[in-house]
């Protein structure tokens, strides 16, 4: 079980807690302030436009992550008040884009870590590294997790948009096909892909900063 590396290795097990709480509060903050600007304040109307973890992701999903290393964050819009088309889609890739800028933005200062190492104390350095890391990693996860077309994940709300017959499935068949997608992706190799793909986007954005870095001279 997740909780057993708060003994084993509890560094890793702290990083990830606080990476993931930030990085989902991060996410959904961000699907409210873009429907806020796409003309939905239900969000911001009800205290969700927040970076509160017990707001937005709640003490049921707070306890999931120390137990299980997995979480989940919620804020209510209405696609009804949108101002156009356009904007279920905005609204639901705004939380997945949130945590690709965030696996940059820990890639970058991971990177910065390595070049910096010599001049500063060791403990430090490894810490840096090792919470960075975590951080892109979880980022890149969150990323092509909430990618997946599955009803309650941010690709759906994009494939409704872009396939509007979706949108009369009802309440019962979301969450049977929910159901059955989730379970198959998590006891089939469909997992292995979804690790597989969120791995390589860590890797090419690490190999982005370094070919970046190179063409400076900075490497």
């Amino acid at each position: 079980m997740f909780i057993e590396l708060l003994w084993r290795q509890p560094a890793f097990y702290l990083s990830w807690i606080l990476v993931v709480v930030f990085s989902i509060c991060i996410h959904e903050f961000t699907h409210a302030w873009v429907a806020h600007g796409q003309g939905d304040d239900t969000a911001s109307a009800n205290g969700f436009l927040s970076l509160d973890p017990r707001r937005v992701m709640g003490y049921q999903s707070l306890i999931a992550l120390a137990l299980f290393g997995i979480a989940w964050g919620a804020v209510p819009v209405d696609p009804r008040r949108f101002r156009t088309p356009a904007s279920s889609a905005l609204v639901a890739l705004a939380g997945p884009l949130a945590n690709a800028g965030l696996a940059v933005l820990f890639a970058v200062i991971l990177t910065g870590a390595g070049l910096l190492q010599s001049h500063v104390p060791e403990g430090l350095s490894n810490a840096l590294t090792l919470f960075c890391g975590v951080g892109v990693q979880a980022n890149s996860l969150l990323l092509v997790f909430n990618l997946l077309p599955i009803p309650m994940l941010d690709g759906w709300g994009v494939a409704e948009a872009i396939f509007p017959p979706l949108r009369r499935l009802t309440a019962e068949q979301r969450g049977a096909y929910s159901l059955v997608a989730i379970l198959l992706i998590w006891f089939s190799p469909l997992k292995n892909i979804v690790f597989g793909l969120s791995g390589l986007f860590g890797n090419i954005i690490m190999s982005a900063i370094g070919a970046i870095l190179a063409l400076f001279n900075l490497a």
